[in-house]
């Protein structure tokens, strides 16, 4: 079956659909009797490709219908749903027009992967743009509202409802800082660091054993395997369940000795932690004695750096690195699993943000973006939000 939405003064006039204002690029299909949905996006010409995700039955009761997200702008979207409904598998066909928004600079060097999806702050709004740039999600920052508990997709301080398009700051007592890594929330105090969930509700709990400045001094954290890593200063400290250190690397106090690939023991004259952000602990040999660490060290000459460490030996090892052209004002890594990829986001000094996306192991960067005054960016997986 066809089903065609019109658009009218900035809403879906339609009996069985809702778009939502605030952000004008979703919408709600609204059927609860609809059940175990799959929602393709369509794409607009041949070098794009659909985008197709699942929608739960629990998803489906608390937005009162079927989420839809990843719509193009300026453009009359053709979405097919298939679902069940009755114990009858149905299929229906949508046709959405959407207004255009506010232009952005974006520009592209490479475009080599699929259905890459990357979240971006600006100053006055968030937005999601594809691997090709595409503009697939947009809202306005509304900074007067505030709540203490945070329930959706989590950035900067900023809780985001991608649904519905609304945006709140987080509101943290003052002696607190929340960081959000991985997923995983922190909240530290003078005294302790807790991990939460987005409920608010207590998973874990470290008490920090050395004196310590919150706002200035603990950048990222990172927790795998009942441990937890602090960026701390200039070094990386690892705490077990019981806070005890388990050991320090770099800085002054640090327990490593720098080898090659042979293990031989070698010297490194330009091996300065200071200003490293967003740590991360990478799994995936079967020796439980080796670990990776992903970087980003934020000095004037930035690079993204990738340490092979065996805890058992107390060796470090410089896996891959990369080192940023630009001057740049902040930086981040993230090592994502389920593409095996590194990611990076940073922005120069020119107040323009740059989005890398490396396949392992390789030198040049796969997609390659900059967006010209905005802020911060992430990768994003709607699957992984809607499975919340």
């Amino acid at each position: 079956m066809n089903k065609i939405i019109f658009l009218l003064t900035g809403f879906f006039i339609f009996l069985g659909a809702n778009v939502i204002p605030l952000s004008p690029l979703t919408a709600i299909l609204k059927d609860k009797n609809i059940k175990e949905a799959i929602v393709t996006i369509n794409p607009r010409d041949t070098k794009e490709i659909p985008l197709i995700y699942q929608i739960t039955d629990k998803i489906i009761k608390e937005y009162g219908g079927v989420p839809v997200f990843g719509l193009y702008e300026d453009f009359n979207n053709k979405i097919d749903i298939e679902y069940k409904t009755n114990n009858e598998i149905k299929k229906d066909t949508y046709y959405l027009q959407t207004k255009a928004l506010p232009s952005k600079k974006i520009d592209i060097d490479n475009m080599k992967f699929d259905n890459r999806f990357y979240f971006v702050i600006d100053e006055d709004s968030a937005f999601i743009i594809d691997n090709l740039g595409n503009m697939r999600w947009f809202a306005n920052i509304d900074k007067t509202k505030f709540i203490q508990k945070p329930k959706m997709f989590i950035l900067n301080n900023m809780s985001f409802d991608i649904i519905n398009g609304k945006i709140f700051m987080l509101n943290m007592q003052d002696s607190a800082k929340l960081l959000n890594i991985d997923d995983n929330l922190f909240k530290i105090n003078n005294d302790d660091i807790t991990l939460i969930d987005k409920k608010f509700k207590i998973l874990d709990k470290w008490k920090i054993p050395f004196e310590v400045d919150i706002f200035s001094n603990i950048s990222s954290l990172y927790y795998g395997n009942d441990d937890l890593f602090i960026t701390y200063k200039d070094s990386i400290i690892k705490l077990d369940k019981k806070s005890k250190i388990k050991w320090i690397f770099g800085g002054d106090k640090n327990e490593f000795e720098l080898v090659d690939a042979t293990g031989s023991k070698i010297v490194c004259d330009n091996c300065d932690f200071s200003k490293v952000e967003n740590v991360q602990e990478i799994r995936f040999l079967n020796n439980k004695d080796i670990i990776y660490i992903i970087v980003f060290d934020n000095n004037i000459n930035a690079k993204a750096i990738i340490y092979k460490l065996d805890e058992k030996l107390l060796t470090n090892e410089i896996l891959w690195e990369y080192k940023i052209k630009d001057e740049i004002l902040r930086g981040n890594a993230i090592y994502r699993d389920n593409f095996h990829t590194i990611f990076i986001d940073y922005k120069d000094i020119n107040k323009n943000l740059h989005i890398l996306e490396f396949v392992w192991g390789e030198n040049l960067p796969t997609i390659n973006i900059k967006i010209e005054n905005a802020l911060k960016a992430i990768p994003f997986d709607i699957s992984d939000f809607l499975r919340r």
